[in-house]
This record gives C-alpha cells, structure tokens and sequence, in this order.
C-alpha cells in the first residue's frame, strides 16, 4: 500500500512539474508575441524617409521637412552611415538657419 501511495505521489509530481512547465511555455510564448516590436530600420527605409524630406523642402513645408530629417538622422546614425548622416545634420541646420 505503501508503495502504490509512493509511485502515485511521483506520477502527480511529475505531471505537476509538466504542467508548470507548459505553463511558463506558454507565457513566455505569448509575452513574446504580444510585446511590441521595434521597427526595422535598413538603408532604403533611410533614404525613403530622407526622399521625403528632400520633396517637403521642394513644396515649403518645412516643418515636415525638418521632422522627416530628423527621422532619417536617427535611422541613418543607428546604420552607423556617416556621410548621411552629416548629410542629413546639414539639412537640418539649413531650415532651422535660413528662411
């Protein structure tokens, strides 16, 4: 009796930790599904973002020129792409020196 009493406490251990295990799992799994992602941030998205810039300057709107610029400063810095990145330093300084 006394061991059938053993054997049953170890299959409900065993099965207790299984189910705690596939409950982390599982939490894991959708913590990680549910967390936002950052964006991706390659060369073209950069230069799309800086193309935009470049035609908001061509239409006088400066204030969106000036917050396109940023954006695509701070992507091209994270890209490590220096002359863009003095590039886009300039153009910032331009709008915010000349009217």
């Amino acid at each position: 009796m006394k061991i059938a009493l053993t054997k049953k406490k170890i299959v409900i251990a065993i099965i207790s930790f299984f189910v705690i295990a596939v409950a982390i799992v599982g939490t894991i799994l959708i913590l990680g599904n549910v967390a936002p992602k950052p964006p991706i941030i390659n060369q073209q998205s950069a230069d799309n973002i800086k193309n935009q810039a470049i035609e908001a300057v061509k239409s006088n709107d400066r204030e969106k020129a000036k917050q396109l610029f940023q954006q695509a400063n701070e992507q091209y810095k994270t890209l490590d792409d220096q002359n863009n990145v003095v590039d886009t330093e300039l153009q910032l300084w331009i709008l915010g020196n000349y009217r």
